[in-house]
């Protein structure tokens, strides 16, 4: 099928735009960006169904998944392709959000590399969909998994990153100064995956020394009971680097919730940004008779209070895990002090063999090589830590400025 050449319906960067519906979908309200892009009186969409600007090149998969987050009450964006009154079409990135009575969307004109990326995906997608014939889940399956081959977990990491993208690239594009908190976050998250891959790199080692302390077995059976003091180091070197292991694998499941839990104050913050420039846009524009503005005013106030209180949030569960992350470490430090005086005792005990102690010894460096990449790294975790704790206040700090600014307070 010969692809449609469709003008576009221009607008700015400056602009964004909403609508409102109730739960079933019908347009309920909407300014006058949105009737501008769409070619629609704001008279003639309300009571209609939103699918009245949807795009036949929008892969189905895409709305499943909106509307299967929407109907569990959970905030949601994407990539969308809408088609106009007069058949031109604009591209949006738009955020949806459930609210009292039904959902509202806010609406801003993309311009970052994952818009780019996502519009060839999702014309991959549509041809599947055309040629396979399969359903709209189906379809947000396959979406679901072209995430996940992209390096995303999930699609809520997908877009918390593809917000705050866009929300970066429309400052550069509107020639505006960088966003601090977005950067802070930015840079919150990039130190949390340091925290990650270091606990791994811990985890790794170990498994390595799990084996040495095997063979330092066999070797000290081999020489018989001339070793045996060196057979009960090698016990006490897995009994302590196993202690280690399971705090280790504390630190990976907290390093992980705490990314988790930054990737979603970055995604409500994200979300007070734009509400909070959509309500101050709202508040100047000319408005249409055919909504109540002081209701459309309410929802948009509200909404921008919920999502900064929701970033607070988040904020204060980071900084108890970090607390949790600060226990741990300290535990870890202490057994790393015991496995060094064994690796002490260990080389001792080797030395007062007459036998051949080569092997022994290369393997005791082998152990050591483990406890001294422990405390490397454990001095690294502690840095970054540190380094953490010093951006969550920050962090916490650009929030209660954004606060006190918003409007109305």
């Amino acid at each position: 099928m010969a692809e449609i050449k469709r003008k576009v319906s221009e607008f700015s960067f400056n602009e964004l735009f909403y609508s409102r519906t109730n739960k079933k979908g019908l347009i309920a309200s909407g300014n006058r960006v949105f009737e501008k892009v769409s070619k629609y009186n704001l008279s003639e969409m309300l009571g209609k169904p939103h699918n009245i600007v949807r795009h036949p090149d929008m892969p189905r998969g895409v709305f499943y998944l909106l509307w299967d987050y929407l109907k569990a009450e959970r905030p949601i964006g994407a990539y969308v392709v809408n088609l106009a009154k007069d058949q031109s079409e604009y591209w949006v990135f738009a955020l949806a959000l459930p609210i009292p009575e039904g959902y509202l969307s806010i609406r801003l004109k993309p311009s970052s590399a994952f818009f780019t990326l996502v519009k060839d995906k999702y014309q991959d997608l549509l041809a599947i969909e055309t040629q396979r014939q399969i359903s709209p889940k189906e379809s947000s399956e396959i979406l679901l998994s072209v995430i996940e081959s992209l390096g995303f977990p999930n699609y809520d990491v997908f877009v918390s990153e593809a917000l705050a993208l866009e929300l970066e690239s429309r400052h550069r594009e509107l020639k505006l100064p960088e966003m601090g908190i977005l950067v802070l976050l930015k840079n919150f998250l990039e130190k949390g995956q340091i925290l990650q891959e270091k606990a791994q790199q811990i985890d790794l080692a170990y498994r390595k020394s799990s084996l040495v302390s095997l063979n330092l077995d066999l070797q000290s059976a081999k020489i018989g009971s001339e070793a045996l003091a060196i057979s009960a180091v090698s016990v006490q070197y897995r009994k302590v680097s196993d202690e280690i292991q399971t705090e280790i694998a504390q630190f990976v499941a907290l390093t992980k919730r705490v990314i988790q839990k930054v990737q979603r104050c970055q995604f409500a913050l994200c979300i007070f940004l734009l509400q909070s420039e959509m309500t101050d846009l709202f508040l100047t524009e000319r408005h249409s008779e055919s909504i109540d503005h002081e209701i459309e005013k309410k929802y948009l106030k509200d909404l921008t209070t919920e999502s900064i209180q929701y970033a607070k949030e988040q904020l204060q569960s980071v900084k108890a895990e970090l607390e949790a992350y600060r226990i741990s470490y300290e535990e870890v430090r202490k057994l790393a002090m015991v496995l060094e005086i064994v690796g002490i005792v260990g080389k001792i005990e080797v030395a007062k063999l007459k036998t051949d102690i080569q092997s022994l010894l290369q393997l005791m460096d082998d152990l050591n090589h483990y406890k001294n990449t422990l405390k490397f790294t454990l001095a690294e975790i502690q840095k970054a830590c540190t380094d953490l704790g010093d951006m969550t206040k920050q962090i916490y700090g650009e929030i209660e400025l954004k606060t006190k600014a918003m409007v109305g307070v």
